[in-house]
């Protein structure tokens, strides 16, 4: 069987996520995945589909002309198929020609990685990066190639989704999965074992949700001043707005992610557990 590179596998999981409409059959896709995908690029997917996308490092009008020029297309018969497809990545992806090899064989890490290079290099080296890259890649690849590349890569369909996948493919709890990789986590140096196993990523998350299980097992708010130090900066207490047997212990976790202009801001996410005889009950993880 023909080994099937990283970015190729990605690029086909891209595609037909994008063209499926049922929920069942994206989780499939998902679990396929991460159970055929190289664990650093399992990272790299994660990172993506929750919103760890790259920033533009090559503006449209350099696309544009390298493409003009890989085609020898005149620009009046470029921007006529522009108009006709209405998207740019897209459009280039149709027009180069044929790959003239059957895969590069590289990761997807590769490429977010050389993408996030791009941007300190000068003019040349990018022209020759991306040419060499369209050269060798079918048209699914280009396509997302593309919109990696102009920070436009996007794809309907709900972190949530991806939690219940990875759920489905390591035998974790959903909101276990969530919460692990929730926070402030690197894909260039995280460790897939790492961050699903709890270790990397959103552990002190974690750590806390297994404490609030057993204290809502018992339906018992001791130990309550233990959960908010070993939450270590999480806000953590009883809901003001639930009584009885069915009151709500909730989470607010705090994890610092760094914007694109370099400033640091916090994204709370709250986890909340409702507390009965029963035992616990998982809410949502909103963010």
């Amino acid at each position: 069987m023909e080994k099937v590179s990283g970015m190729r596998l990605f690029a086909e999981l891209a595609i037909k996520l994008g063209t499926s409409t049922k929920t069942n059959e994206r989780l499939e896709l998902l679990v396929s995945y991460f159970s055929a995908a190289a664990d650093a690029d399992k990272v790299w997917m994660i990172a993506l589909f929750s919103g760890r996308r790259p920033k533009r490092t090559v503006n449209t009008t350099l696309l544009w002309e390298w493409c003009r020029e890989m085609t020898g297309l005149p620009g009046w018969l470029f921007a006529e198929s522009y108009h006709v497809v209405g998207d740019l990545a897209e459009t280039i992806a149709l027009l180069l020609p044929e790959a003239n090899k059957d895969d590069l064989g590289e990761s997807l890490g590769y490429y977010l990685i050389r993408l996030g290079e791009l941007g300190k290099e000068d003019e040349a080296a990018r022209k020759e990066f991306v040419q060499r890259c369209w050269a060798g890649m079918n048209q699914e690849e280009r396509f997302v190639f593309n919109k990696l590349i102009t920070g436009g890569f996007r794809i309907g369909i709900s972190q949530q989704t991806v939690v219940n996948a990875l759920a489905k493919a390591t035998g974790a709890e959903a909101s276990v999965v969530a919460h692990r990789i929730s926070g402030d986590w690197d894909p260039a140096s995280t460790e897939y074992t790492a961050l699903i196993s709890g270790t990397g990523g959103g552990e002190r998350a974690v750590e806390t949700v297994s404490f609030l299980s057993r204290l809502c097992a018992g339906g018992s708010a001791s130990g309550v001043g233990q959960a908010g130090g070993m939450a270590g900066g999480m806000e953590v207490g009883w809901d003001p707005g639930s009584v009885g047997p069915a009151r709500r212990f909730v989470v607010c976790v705090e994890p610092r992610r760094r914007t694109d202009d370099g400033e640091v801001s916090r994204i709370q996410g709250i986890f909340v557990a409702a507390c009965s005889g029963d035992g616990a009950r998982w809410g949502d993880h909103r963010v």
